[in-house]
């Protein structure tokens, strides 16, 4: 007796990685409680970023301290400003630990955070180096960024209680969204937003994704 198991496959979950915006489409991008439209240009087309190295504890030498029998733990930020991209730009990564017994924490600038009391997320080499091995992209920790106006923060804190860490090093990658920003505006007679086309015309957006920038994670 053979069993079939389905599943829905998305751009998210498929193997291999793919984008999820392709030339001419629109994204609508919010930071905090403004948002704005972009397109991505038809003449464009999304840029593969390959797997690259980001430590936390840098520059060179730092060192994270042992986690304390009493339960007080030493964390360290590192504004992870390797991940901005160019202006107009979207960056989509998804992110893997590399080194072992260390807890990372994903933020985005505290400053306009959505929620206040909630933390950032969490990760670590356990989960996440099983999800880069067997290509399950769509649970790995996921981050946006906008040119260079949304760079996120990892925290980090050692889970050893014996040893330092010399290292605090995950694996970043993802795609390049060229993006133009569109004008829009309210059409009174629908009371949808609008915007004109390089001939001139008004056209509805339609969104083919939505995505959150500069916010706590």
């Amino acid at each position: 007796m053979v069993t079939t198991v389905s599943s829905t496959v998305t751009r998210l979950n498929r193997y291999p990685y793919e984008p999820i915006l392709m030339s001419g489409q629109k994204v609508r991008v919010q930071k905090g409680q403004v948002y704005k439209y972009f397109e991505v240009p038809r003449f464009e087309a999304p840029k593969l970023i390959p797997p690259f190295e980001v430590e936390m504890l840098s520059p060179f030498p730092k060192t994270l301290a042992t986690l304390s029998d009493a339960g007080a733990q030493t964390q360290q930020s590192h504004e992870c400003t390797e991940m901005d991209v160019q202006t107009p730009g979207l960056g989509q990564y998804r992110l893997i630990a590399l080194d072992k017994g260390v807890l990372f924490e994903l933020f985005q600038p505290q400053s306009t955070s959505k929620f206040q009391t909630l933390t950032g997320i969490p990760f670590h080499y356990g989960t996440t180096m099983q999800f880069y091995r067997n290509q399950l992209w769509s649970l790995s920790p996921e981050v946006f960024v906008l040119n260079d106006e949304s760079t996120p923060v990892i925290k980090v804190t050692n889970m050893d209680m014996n040893k330092t860490k010399q290292h605090a090093r995950i694996i970043a990658f993802g795609f390049f969204y060229p993006l133009r920003e569109l004008e829009t505006q309210i059409d009174p007679k629908t009371n949808r937003i609008v915007y004109k086309d390089d001939a001139g015309n008004l056209r509805f957006i339609q969104a083919a994704l939505t995505c959150e920038v500069g916010v706590k994670s």
